[in-house]
Order: structure tokens, then C-alpha cells, then sequence
């Protein structure tokens, strides 16, 4: 299977991010620093710094590494990794939709690019769709921090909000300082805002989407050696071998990871199924004497 090109993937993704409800803390501009009374002492000027710290943590590591605030917040919360089980399988989840999208639609995800090149943008546009409504189908409705805080246990729910909010500030502030323009206000940096949270969110969503194309192609790479170390043992003619091949493509098209024994024995019988006489024995017989 070819690897999903990067520009593709990121067609294929930006459609489905940019119809998110935006995050609902990141419309306030960028806050100043909290100013604390003299007589409050240290102690609430060490917080208001040690969270400004924990939202430079999760800025740079989505700048840096592609993890999204929504994933990152949970390492800052401080809470027993039992409390987070609930929370990381949402984000695992959305790994595994993302994975499923594209394995499953990868015939459709390298045509965007060409038909963009080609000056068929009508056509492009109508795979981005296609692909966007599969993925946004796959992932959920609602929002990643949305899902992610409900299952956090109550009394973390207000600040991983706080901290995913004010860390979509963050590199959307940083986001603006790169491009050299000036952070406007009211009406006018609302829209800025917009603008260039989209772009914020686009960047991330194509580094989960690299990610993702990577692990979908690692897997077809790694079906592939093992439909050729198969073929090899089973010693088909060249017909029945080529029919083998579509049976176990698009056997491997519906398989996610390492296969299940049950999902082997149904490939085997697909396979037994489609072949006449003498080549179901000869099948048969190869089989039964497979040590791997």
C-alpha cells in the first residue's frame, strides 16, 4: 500500500478540524499575569507561576513534538494513573478512528493530491468531504477537551479546561509574533483569532494525521512482507496466486494491528474457498506444515 502523502493527509484532516466548536476559554485574549496582593504572600505568586510553566510545557511540546494540548494537559493535572485510564482511552481512541479512516479510504486519500495538481479541485474538494464526514463520523461530534474532561474525575474537570485554553492562547499569540503582526483587539482580533486558531489547530491535526500515516503504512508494510512470505510457502500458480493477493488485501483492509487467530482462520478459509482442485490440497497441505 503507498504511504498516504503528507499534503493529502492534511487536506483529508483540515476540513473535519476547522468545523470544531471553538475551545470556549480561547476567545478571551491572551491573559496578563496575575497580579496578587503583596499580602498574599509567596505561596500565590509560586501557583500563578508554576501554572504559567505547565501552559509553556504544553505549548512547546505542541510546537516541538505535535501533541495536542488535550493529550498534554492530562501529564500537568498530578492525578494516580487510575484517574486517567478514562481520559487517555478517548485520546487513544481518536488515534484509532484516524487510523481506521485512512487504512480504510487510502485508494481515495492519494488521489487528493494529483487531482489538486492537475487543476481538479472540484474533484479534490469532493474527497476532502467524503473523507472529512468518515472521520468526524469516526471520532465524535463534540470536542476533544470536551469528551477528554468528562472523563477526568470533578475536581480536575475546571483547571484542564483552564490549562488546555490557555495553552491554544499561547501558540495562537506565538503563532501571531512569528508572522510579525500585532494582536489586535475587539472585533478585528476576534477574527484574527479565528484565523489563526485555525491555522494553530490545521498544524496540529496534520502531525496526528503524519503520525497516523505512518502507522497505517508500517502496518500494510508489515501484511505485505507476511502475504509474501505466504505465497512463497504455499506455491500457487500464478493465477490462483494473484487471486490470493486481492482476497488477502482486502482481508488486511479490515484488520487493525497484529491479526486475531480468528481473524487468520477466516483468511485461511477465504483462501481454501476460492481455489479448485488439486490446489485447495496443495494449499492445505502448505498450510498444515507452516511453522509461522
Amino acid at each position: 500500500m503507498p504511504r498516504p502523502h503528507p499534503v493529502a493527509l492534511l487536506c483529508l484532516l483540515t476540513a473535519p478540524l476547522l468545523a470544531d466548536p471553538p475551545q470556549p476559554a480561547a476567545a478571551a485574549p491572551a491573559p496578563a499575569p496575575e497580579q496578587h496582593s503583596p499580602l498574599a504572600g509567596p505561596a500565590v505568586n509560586e501557583r500563578g507561576a508554576a501554572e504559567s510553566r505547565a501552559v509553556d510545557r504544553l505549548a512547546a511540546r505542541a510546537d516541538e513534538d505535535g501533541i495536542r494540548p488535550e493529550e498534554a494537559a492530562l501529564d500537568e493535572l498530578g492525578l494516580p494513573v487510575a484517574d486517567l485510564v478514562a481520559a487517555r482511552t478517548i485520546i487513544d481512541d481518536r488515534a484509532v478512528a484516524m487510523d481506521r479512516v485512512l487504512r480504510e479510504n487510502t485508494d481515495t486519500v492519494v488521489q487528493i493530491e494529483p487531482a489538486m495538481q492537475a487543476g481538479q479541485k472540484a474533484k479534490g474538494i469532493t474527497l476532502i468531504l467524503k473523507l472529512a464526514a468518515e472521520f468526524r463520523e469516526a471520532d465524535g461530534q463534540s470536542p476533544l477537551v470536551d469528551r477528554v474532561a468528562q472523563a477526568l474525575p470533578e475536581s480536575a474537570r475546571e483547571r484542564y479546561r483552564s490549562l488546555v485554553a490557555q495553552a491554544f492562547d499561547r501558540l495562537i499569540h506565538r503563532a501571531i509574533e512569528r508572522d510579525g503582526d500585532t494582536v489586535q483587539k475587539g472585533v478585528l482580533g476576534g477574527i484574527q483569532r479565528g484565523v489563526v486558531g485555525a491555522g494553530v489547530r490545521a498544524g496540529l491535526l496534520f502531525k496526528e494525521a503524519e503520525r497516523s500515516g505512518a502507522r497505517v503504512f508500517d502496518e500494510a508494510a508489515a501484511m505485505q512482507r507476511h502475504a509474501e512470505a505466504f505465497l512463497a510457502k504455499i506455491e500457487l500458480p500464478e493465477p490462483q496466486e494473484a487471486q490470493v493477493r486481492e482476497i488477502f488485501h482486502d482481508w488486511a483492509a479490515t484488520v487493525s494491528g497484529e491479526p486475531t487467530r480468528q481473524q487468520l482462520a477466516d483468511l485461511m478459509l477465504k483462501i481454501y474457498d476460492s481455489l479448485e482442485e488439486p490446489h485447495r490440497r496443495t494449499f492445505f497441505s502448505n498450510v498444515l506444515t507452516m511453522q509461522d
